[in-house]
């Protein structure tokens, strides 16, 4: 039995609580969204997480509850990082760019391994230019990562960077996102963390780059947690800059 407004009424909002789910269904809802005027609305204890954020990013005003929790990561398959949830990670971080989300906040999303979570802080919300009102406890002020190592607060935003003039293509422009999201992201770091992001980020180009575990494969802590996660933010992005000349003028546009 299908089902209607009653008359005189009309849809303003949508409440969202979702810990997340298919990437490609949010993705759908979040194109779908976007062409409409709705605003999100995430009430008090609730959360928006994982593909759930990108319909959030779509809406054209978001308002949550001081107590709500909105959560990033990147895209797994069963649980699982492979090419496709790469690949599903740089499509979700490019729609994201689309929606007008801060480059600081799309380099915490790429950067946040399957099965932990980047809860955004007060101020990476203010800089989506979410709502937040008074309904509840406040919510965090300092970045939370949940499973998250000590050493691990990408916290900082990005500097600025010279995107070029309107007329640049949409791949330069993307380069020029993508290495914005990188130095926001590397100037959080600090201790063996950011050593371990450090050599990835100057082995990745080499022919045969080095490992980010011991000699003997053993794990070195923070500076391995580092390096495997400066690897995963930027192996997609170096695909791109290696194979689109325009995405890698973009990329080395940056000029913090």
């Amino acid at each position: 039995m299908s089902r209607t407004a009653p008359t005189g009424d009309r849809l303003i909002g949508i409440a969202l609580d979702s810990p997340g789910g298919d990437v490609v269904e949010a993705d759908d809802l979040a194109i779908a969204l976007k062409k409409t005027n709705l605003s999100i609305i995430v009430p008090s204890g609730s959360q928006c997480s994982s593909a759930c954020f990108l319909i959030f990013a779509a809406a054209s005003r978001r308002v949550i509850a001081s107590d709500a929790l909105i959560g990033v990561h990147s895209a797994s398959e069963n649980g699982d990082e492979t090419a496709r949830s790469l690949a599903l990670t740089t499509a979700m971080a490019r729609e994201a760019a689309e929606f007008g989300v801060p480059p600081a906040i799309i380099g915490k999303l790429v950067q946040t391994p399957p099965g932990r979570t980047t809860w955004l802080t007060l101020a990476d919300l203010t800089t989506m230019g979410v709502t937040v009102v008074d309904d509840g406890p406040t919510a965090p002020s300092q970045p939370v990562v949940s499973g998250a190592r000590n050493g691990y607060s990408p916290s900082r935003q990005s500097n600025s960077y010279s995107a070029g003039p309107e007329q640049r293509s949409t791949a330069y422009q993307q380069g020029a996102a993508d290495r914005a999201a990188w130095e926001g992201w590397f100037g959080g770091l600090s201790g063996p963390y950011r050593d371990g992001a450090e050599y990835w980020a100057g082995q990745r180009s080499l022919p045969r780059p080095g490992s980010c575990y011991g000699p003997v494969g053993q794990t070195l802590g923070d500076w391995t947690a580092g390096c495997l996660s400066a690897k995963r933010m930027l192996t997609p992005w170096d695909i791109r800059r290696k194979a689109e000349p325009e995405y890698r003028a973009g990329w080395n546009s940056y000029s913090g």
